[in-house]
């Protein structure tokens, strides 16, 4: 399976992350982004890649008991940026300004669990983020970094998460689906 470990996005914060993608899209001109779909957009904690089934549904009560630890009160989705940077950008996404912290605490955490599987460390630190699209073609920056700029304050709203899911995404030429295996109450 190819899993990893996320928080799901209220209706509320997916037409928020609607309108960010929208006038995005409006001000990139010609550049050539694989957007994400709202509807199935989640803040990603961790990637785990593929895993043995077995062995992934035997960390969920270590997860669910890790997961119950944490509290996040508020995260709130604004301004919007690239990895690795503006003009070369090739990830497009929307930040974390409030409840980063507590984000990066739990990704950490996570990952202690999930470690027996072999999954390898990041080689960067976690970066709380939301993706909006991907770039196929880099080579347009120009257009990119002046839409980025116009969008920098964009906002996506803030809730309160109560839960991290398990995720099995399934790769489709249409995009990604992405079913729930576990829902982990968060604190």
């Amino acid at each position: 399976m190819r899993c990893f470990l996320a928080l799901p996005l209220p209706a509320a914060i997916c037409r928020g992350v609607t309108a960010v993608q929208e006038a995005l899209r409006i001000r990139c001109g010609e550049a050539d982004v694989r957007w994400s779909r709202p509807e199935t957009s989640h803040l990603t904690l961790q990637f785990l890649g593929n895993v043995e089934r077995d062995r992934m549904l035997a960390l969920v009560p270590a997860l669910g008991a890790e997961v119950a630890t944490h509290r996040i009160a508020r995260l709130a989705l604004q301004g919007v940026g690239a990895f690795p940077s503006p003009r070369r950008a090739r990830v497009l996404w929307l930040g974390v300004t409030d409840g980063g912290p507590a984000l990066i605490h739990l990704a950490n955490a996570l990952w202690r669990v999930t470690s027996p599987l072999g999954v390898p460390a990041e080689s960067k630190p976690f970066t709380p983020h939301l993706t909006l699209g991907r770039v196929r073609a880099p080579q347009r920056g120009a257009d990119l970094a002046a839409a980025i700029a116009a969008c920098a304050a964009s906002d996506g709203g803030a809730w309160t998460p109560d839960a991290v899911v398990l995720f099995e995404s399934r790769l489709h030429p249409k995009g990604a689906v992405h079913e729930a295996l576990a829902t982990l109450s968060l604190q």
